[in-house]
C-alpha cells in the first residue's frame, strides 16, 4: 500500500491499512471511496461513486415512515457507544402537523483516548455524513442539522466546511433538495473541549450556549431538545451508515457480518471455530459482529465452553477487519468470563 506523501493537502491523516483493491461498494461501504493518497474526496469523485443517489432516492421515493422502517430491519446500531438502534431512535421523535420541525445533530465530539474512526471520515469523506444526515433528517422531519465537532480537529472543520459549500451550491443542501420539496440545512459548530459533549444532553446544552451538562430525564431530546423543538442526536459512524443501507437494502446490510466472525483457542480441538450466532453440536455460540462495527471494548461477556475448559488467550477475527484480543479466564462450570479490549 503507497504511503501518504508528505506534500498532500491535509497535515495529518488517518490511514487505512487495507488497499482499495481490498475495499469494495458491498463490503466496505464506509471506506470503498476513500483514496489511497488520504485526500479528501471531493464532491465530484463522491458523485461518479454512487454519492448521493441514496438520498436523491429517498426522498423521491420513500416516506420517512419507510426509511425508519428500513433502519430498523436493518438493525442499524448507535457507533457512539451505546449500541441503541437508530431506527428506534427516530421512530421515538415527536412530529405531527401540529409540532414544528426539530433538529438533528451529529455528535462528532470525538473525545476518547487514541479514538480516531470518526476523524477518517470527516476528514477524508465528509460527502457520506452530509448524505446520511439528509436521509436522517427526512427521515426525523427536521428542518436543520447541526455537527457538532471536536474543537482539535481543524483538519476535520475544513473538509467539513468545504464539504458543506459544495453540496449547497450543487442544490444537495438548502431550500427543496433535488427538486424533491424537502428544505434541509447543516451548520459546523465546533466545541469548546469538553469530554461530557460526548452525552447527547450537555452537547445540546453546549450548543445552546450554556454550560456543557447532562439534563434530567424526561423528557428525552426526541421530545423537548435543542431550543425545546424535538431533536435526534446520532453519531458519525451511525449517520454514515443510512445511504448504504437506503440504497442497497436492509437484507444486504444484515449479511454484511457474512458469518465470519471465528474464535480459535489452543488446543480446542473439539471445536476449532466458531461461526455466526447459532453454533454447531458441541460448539458454543457467540453473537456475530458487523464487519464496520468499531469494537472498543467489551466487558465482563460470557460465553459458553465445555466444562472445565481451563482458561485460554485467544485471538478473535471479525470479518478480517476487526480484531480484539481477549482473555478468557475464571471457568464457572459451563461457562467462561472474558474480558476484552480492543
Amino acid at each position: 500500500m503507497t504511503a501518504i506523501p508528505w506534500d498532500s493537502r491535509l497535515r495529518y491523516h488517518c490511514q487505512l491499512r487495507q488497499s482499495a483493491s481490498e475495499r469494495r461498494a458491498d463490503t466496505h461501504p464506509l471506506t470503498w471511496r476513500l483514496r489511497e493518497d488520504g485526500a479528501r474526496v471531493g464532491l465530484g469523485e463522491y458523485r461518479e461513486k454512487e454519492g448521493y443517489q441514496a438520498a436523491i432516492r429517498t426522498l423521491e421515493t420513500f416516506t420517512p415512515g419507510d426509511v425508519i422502517g428500513t433502519m430498523k430491519e436493518a438493525n442499524v446500531r448507535g457507533r457512539g457507544g451505546g449500541g441503541f438502534s437508530a431506527g428506534l431512535k427516530w421512530s421515538l421523535t415527536q412530529v405531527g402537523d401540529h409540532l414544528p420541525r426539530g433538529y438533528l445533530i451529529c455528535n462528532a465530539d470525538e473525545m476518547e483516548p487514541g479514538t480516531f474512526k470518526d476523524r477518517l471520515l470527516l476528514e477524508q469523506q465528509p460527502h457520506l455524513l452530509i448524505e446520511g444526515m439528509i436521509i436522517a433528517g427526512f427521515a426525523n422531519r427536521s428542518c436543520y442539522g447541526y455537527i457538532f465537532l471536536r474543537g482539535e480537529y481543524v483538519e476535520a472543520a475544513r473538509s467539513l466546511a468545504l464539504a458543506i459549500e459544495e453540496a449547497r451550491e450543487a442544490g444537495l443542501l438548502g431550500r427543496d433538495i433535488a427538486g424533491s420539496g424537502f428544505d434541509f440545512d447543516l451548520a459546523l459548530h465546533t466545541g469548546a473541549g469538553r469530554y461530557i459533549c460526548g452525552e447527547e444532553t450537555a452537547l445540546i446544552n453546549s450548543l445552546e450556549g450554556k454550560r456543557a451538562n447532562p439534563r434530567a430525564k424526561p423528557p428525552f431530546p426526541g421530545q423537548s431538545g435543542a431550543w425545546g423543538k424535538p431533536t435526534v442526536v446520532n453519531n458519525v459512524e451511525t449517520l454514515c451508515n443510512a445511504p448504504g443501507v437506503m440504497l442497497h437494502g436492509a437484507d444486504w446490510y444484515q449479511g454484511l457480518s457474512g458469518g465470519s466472525v471465528r474464535m480459535a483457542a489452543p488446543n480446542f480441538t473439539a471445536c476449532p471455530g466458531l461461526w455466526n450466532a447459532r453454533g454447531s453440536g458441541n460448539c458454543p455460540s457467540v453473537p456475530a459482529v458487523g464487519r464496520f462495527s468499531i469494537v472498543l471494548a467489551v466487558c465482563a461477556t460470557a460465553i459458553r465452553s465445555k466444562p472445565g475448559y481451563p482458561g485460554a488467550e485467544a485471538r478473535v477475527s471479525c470479518c478480517r477487519n476487526i480484531s480484539m484480543y481477549l482473555w478468557i479466564s475464571i471457568p464457572l462450570g459451563n461457562t467462561v468470563a472474558v474480558w476484552a479490549l480492543a
